[in-house]
């Protein structure tokens, strides 16, 4: 975890991920959800794809972090930007235009 904490320190967005899931499923730190929140974001904010789709989970569940579907669609649509294929089969579809 420690060299994970260094990559993203130094700006490696999958550093980040890989510590936020470290965080969530307690490989080699303690399990917390909130922390995963922390390092996700961190790691969406600097383009990583799977940790937006990663921190959408979270709020669409709202776990670690206060509910919030708009976020978490926000997210999750990010994510797929980002090359995510998961988050791009996810993704809901736009809302149909009005023909006029």
């Amino acid at each position: 975890a420690a060299l994970w904490k260094q990559a993203c320190d130094g700006g490696d967005p999958v550093g980040c991920r890989y510590l936020g899931v470290a965080y969530l499923e307690g490989r080699g730190l303690p399990e917390g959800t909130a922390a995963a929140a922390v390092w996700l974001e961190m790691a969406c904010t600097h383009g990583d794809g799977p940790g937006c789709r990663l921190l959408a989970g979270l709020h669409a569940a709202g776990t670690g972090v206060p509910r919030d579907d708009a976020r978490a669609k926000e997210l999750l649509a990010r994510a797929c930007e980002k090359g995510d294929p998961t988050a791009c089969s996810a993704a809901p579809a736009p809302p149909a235009v009005p023909v006029k």
